[in-house]
């Protein structure tokens, strides 16, 4: 059965990213096919490694038909900006630094109308990245930043393929063919569709070769079931790793995301146990590894929004005991206090309007208009 292999997240343009969901689904029966940065042994062109950032790029082209870093505007150095420059001209204060600078030192986003200085943006750029983070937002704003504008401001090709490849890993993660090499320092992705009758899987990186299995996604195991093989490399895997479980204090600290098995740190204090994955945007519960949705915490699962380990098995049955009698009680007490205040509150609030509304006028014609408005007030 054909596969895809992940060689070149830079290939993929701008539109590429929108479109290719939709070309997985599109292309899902077919048995073999080639997405924007997705290539097969035979096709010739660049080749990355996503893990180590290798490239091999044929001469005399450039990926996806993009302008070289070296071609977009450059972001300009304070220095640069104000070499030649008199004090006459116009200044702005950047909302970040609250410095003010030349209007030259502000960029030009195409999705907003916000402006803040290019070393701030940088700054802001780099640590979005290194969180993992590709919905890089506006600073001022919730407007999803133009992946043209995080080049030219970022400046830097280094940053801007990793950006790249974690914008990849995110479309892949959300894919279910996707796989990855479980040899060591390879992780390439191969697209997997239709493979699960025949689950043998080859990776097609130059110098790996190796065979892993579509259903449990590691080595290929002949003549074994997945279940087998799995038991036969626990041992191994529980050998290798029991010293760190015994030893780490903050091993509690680290776990995989559910979806995509990303590592993920969070400080064991007892806050939110409410996560969000930043590479596949999967919601997950800390406690219980699972995604979620947000009635999970209302539910008698055990897990609690805030605190570091999930109820006792005694506190469960307490709570779907205290669910089940005290919902309808505490339902009809609170019926039992609103309708009778319902009741004498709306016509005594709407008499009080009404009387000073007409406390200059008549007596009758104050008297006559109160109690028509509570008699309608009742009635209704």
């Amino acid at each position: 059965m054909a596969s895809l292999v992940l060689t070149d997240s830079s290939q993929l343009t701008v539109d590429s990213f929108k479109k290719l969901p939709d070309q997985i689904m599109k292309h899902r029966s077919s048995s073999s096919f080639l997405l924007p940065g997705v290539t097969d042994s035979k096709t010739s062109g660049p080749s990355r490694d996503v893990e180590k950032g290798e490239v091999t790029q044929p001469s005399g082209e450039t990926p996806g038909g993009t302008p070289p870093l070296d071609e977009l505007p450059r972001a300009p150095s304070k220095a640069s900006v104000f070499a030649g420059k008199s004090g006459e001209e116009g200044l702005s204060e950047c909302p970040l630094c609250l410095n003010e600078l030349s209007v030259e030192c502000f960029p030009e986003l195409c999705t907003c109308g916000h402006r803040s200085c290019y070393d701030c943006f940088q700054q802001y750029l780099r640590m979005e990245i290194s969180e993992s983070r590709v919905g890089i937002a506006c600073p001022e704003c919730s407007e999803p930043m133009h992946p043209n504008d995080i080049r030219m401001i970022l400046n830097d090709k280094t940053q801007y393929e990793k950006y790249e490849d974690f914008m990849v890993r995110r479309v892949l993660a959300v894919d279910p063919d996707t796989r990855w090499c479980p040899a060591p320092d390879c992780s390439f992705a191969v697209i997997a569709a239709g493979c699960a009758s025949c689950p043998k899987i080859k990776c097609e990186r130059l110098g790996c070769d190796a065979y892993f299995c579509y259903h449990c996604k590691a080595e290929w195991h002949p003549n074994q079931t997945c279940d087998a093989a799995r038991a036969q490399r626990s041992p191994n895997v529980r050998s290798s790793s029991i010293s760190f479980s015994q030893d780490s204090q903050h091993r509690d600290d680290i776990k995989p995301c559910p979806r995509c098995q990303v590592l993920i740190v969070k400080m064991d204090d007892g806050s939110c146990n409410h996560m969000t994955c930043a590479v596949c945007g999967a919601e997950f519960c800390w406690l219980c590894m699972k995604e979620i949705s947000d009635l999970h915490y209302l539910s008698p699962s055990g897990c609690t929004f805030w605190g570091k380990k999930p109820w006792s098995r005694k506190k469960k049955i307490l709570w779907q005991l205290g669910t089940l009698v005290g919902a309808p009680v505490g339902i009809g007490l609170v019926a039992g206090i609103a309708v009778p205040a319902m009741i004498i509150g709306i016509p005594v609030w709407v008499g009080r309007k009404l009387y000073s509304r007409y406390e200059l006028a008549n007596k009758h014609k104050r008297n006559l208009a109160i109690a028509g408005g509570v008699t309608a007030s009742v009635s209704a």
